[in-house]
């Protein structure tokens, strides 16, 4: 997997409007990211705090 941090903002777009689209076709995409706004566009959220996982809502 590449990495895309470094990408305009439009490229990064395009992006995630691909892995968006793939995952609505039913493939399970995993994204790791510090940018909120990437995470608000997951269907799932996992957070890691203090070695801890919380899932979105704890």
């Amino acid at each position: 997997m590449n990495q895309h941090g470094a990408l305009d903002s439009k490229t990064s777009i395009d992006i995630m409007n691909e892995l968006e689209e793939l995952n609505n076709k039913g493939q399970t995409i995993i994204i790791i990211t510090h940018d909120i706004n990437v995470a608000k566009r997951a269907k799932r959220m996992v957070r890691i705090s203090d070695g801890k996982l919380y899932e979105e809502g704890e």
